[in-house]
């Protein structure tokens, strides 16, 4: 949802006039730069499915970094965080797809994601317009800091029992 509201975020909120946005949005594509180098090296060994919780998690804290923030350095500090998030998510939920996939239905799955993707971006676009004129672009940051935490933790929460069989046989029979 912010993405409709950021530029007024960077501009006016934290007050970093017309270079603002661009900082941002470099902030949030460096911390998706990152995640490329992350993931080739730590991040690799987690398990798909317990990349998922942690990544959302990690754009949660991005996001509410933004929330908060109230200079454009904090700001672009949360948009980092968050573009970390979102390229572990995003690289971790293509991942999850392609392993449980055969490989005659990767092409319709994909394309599903990504019709998927774009239109909940367009709801989220909606939202985040009647959101603000209703309340201020912080409101609209907290709540989709908000949203992105109650899908941590329902994904956390549905996945548990796929983590738990996947740790029971990783460790062998007793």
């Amino acid at each position: 949802m912010i993405s409709p509201v950021e530029v007024i975020w960077a501009k006016e909120v934290l007050e970093g006039g017309d270079g603002a946005y661009g900082l941002v949005l470099s902030a949030w594509g460096a911390g998706t730069l990152a995640t490329g180098l992350v993931l080739s090296s730590v991040w690799r060994r987690a398990s798909v499915l317990a990349r998922l919780p942690l990544a959302a998690g990690i754009m949660a804290i991005g996001y509410v970094v933004m929330a908060l923030a109230t200079s454009l350095p904090v700001g672009a500090v949360g948009c980092f965080i968050g573009g970390m998030g979102n390229g572990f998510y995003y690289v971790s939920v293509v991942q999850s797809i392609q392993d449980r996939v055969a490989d005659e239905f990767q092409g319709r799955v994909m394309g599903l994601l990504e019709s998927t993707t774009a239109g909940c971006f367009g709801i989220g676009f909606l939202i985040a317009a009647a959101l603000t004129e209703l309340t201020s672009v912080r409101v609209t940051f907290a709540a989709t800091a908000g949203g992105v935490i109650v899908a941590t933790v329902w994904m956390a929460t549905l996945l548990r029992s796929q983590l738990e069989g996947q740790s029971a046989a990783a460790a062998g029979p007793a």
